[in-house]
C-alpha cells in the first residue's frame, strides 16, 4: 500500500468514527416517550416576550386555546380541541429532543425575554428544555402546535408572541377514553359572528338523557372538570376553588345553574331538563 493510500485509509477511518460519534450524539438526545401524559391549558401569559400587552388579544387566545388538550402516548402526540367542529387537529409520531434555551432560540436576548416573562408570571423555566415534535419533518402538527416546550413540568407554545402554557392533568390517565364526547356533538355557538368582547354564550341540546347524565357530559367539556364534583349533588353547594368559589344551585327540582367564579373569568351553566331531554346554556366572561 501507498504513502498515499495509508493515509487516505486513516483520514477515511477518522471521519467514520466522527460520523458514528455524531450519530451516537444526536441519538442520545431524542427520547422517545413511553408514559401517557394529557396536558390541559393553563392560562396565557399576560404579555408578549417584548413586553406589550393587549387584553383584547389575551382574551381572544384564552377562548382559542381554553379547551386544547394535547396527549402523548407512547410515541403518538395527538391535539384535541372540543371548541373546533372537527375537534382533532393532529396526531403524529413524535420525539422529545433536549436541548438548551440558548441552543433553541440562538440568542442570549430572547431567552433573557423569556426568562423575564416567566418570572412575571411566577413559572419555573430551568436552562434545559425538552422539544417535543414530528418523528419526520415536514409532518409537524400546524402552528403553533409544530413544536412544543416541555420544562420543568409544564408544556407550553408561542402564539401572536405570547405564551400559553399547558399543565399536566390530574388523575388517573388511560389509553382511550369511550365516554368522550365533542363539544359541537351538542352545542352552538349562540354568539357566533359577533365580535368577542370576552363574553361568550353556547346553547347545547341532549336528547334521551337524564339530568345527571347530562352533568357528567358538561363535566367532561368543562376545562374546570378538575374543580367539579364527579357525582352531581343532589342539594345546593358551595366551595372554595383555587382562589375562587364554585356553586350548585338547584332552582327546580329540573332546573340547575353552577357558577364557577375564578379571579379572572365568570362561567354560569343552566340546566334544564323536560321530557328525557335536557337543554344546557353556557356563558362565560373573560377578564384581563
Amino acid at each position: 500500500m501507498t504513502e498515499c493510500n495509508t493515509r487516505n485509509a486513516i483520514v477515511n477511518k477518522k471521519l467514520l468514527w466522527i460520523y458514528i460519534l455524531f450519530v451516537l450524539s444526536f441519538s442520545a438526545r431524542i427520547q422517545v416517550s413511553e408514559a401517557k401524559d394529557v396536558w390541559v391549558f393553563d392560562k396565557v401569559s399576560s404579555c408578549t416576550v417584548l413586553g406589550m400587552t393587549d387584553a383584547d388579544r389575551v382574551r381572544n387566545l384564552t377562548t382559542q386555546f381554553r379547551q386544547v388538550e394535547i396527549v402523548t402516548d407512547s410515541n403518538i402526540l395527538t391535539i384535541h380541541n372540543s371548541l373546533l367542529e372537527k375537534g382533532k387537529i393532529c396526531s403524529i409520531d413524535f420525539v422529545r429532543i433536549n436541548k438548551t434555551l440558548l441552543s433553541y432560540f440562538y440568542s442570549k436576548d430572547t431567552v433573557a425575554m423569556y426568562k423575564a416573562l416567566f418570572s412575571q408570571e411566577g413559572m419555573p423555566l430551568t436552562d434545559d428544555i425538552i422539544v417535543l415534535t414530528s418523528l419526520r419533518p415536514g409532518e409537524e402538527c400546524p402552528e403553533p402546535y409544530s413544536e412544543l416546550i416541555e420544562a420543568k413540568g409544564n408544556l407550553f407554545f408561542s402564539e401572536q408572541d405570547y405564551v400559553v402554557f399547558m399543565k399536566k392533568k390530574k388523575g388517573n390517565v388511560t389509553s382511550g377514553n369511550k365516554d368522550k364526547i365533542e363539544f359541537w356533538q351538542y352545542c352552538k355557538d349562540a354568539a357566533e359572528g359577533a365580535a368577542y368582547d370576552g363574553r361568550s354564550k353556547y346553547s347545547c341540546q341532549f336528547s334521551h338523557k337524564s339530568i345527571a347524565e347530562v352533568y357528567s357530559n358538561i363535566r367532561a367539556l368543562s376545562h374546570y372538570q378538575h374543580a367539579l364534583k364527579e357525582k352531581l349533588p343532589s342539594k345546593n353547594i358551595k366551595y372554595p376553588v383555587d382562589g375562587g368559589y364554585i356553586i350548585y344551585q338547584w332552582t327546580d327540582r329540573n332546573k340547575l345553574e353552577i357558577i364557577i367564579e375564578q379571579k379572572n373569568e365568570s362561567v354560569r351553566y343552566f340546566v334544564k331538563s323536560k321530557n328525557n331531554s335536557a337543554e344546557v346554556v353556557i356563558e362565560s366572561d373573560t377578564q384581563y
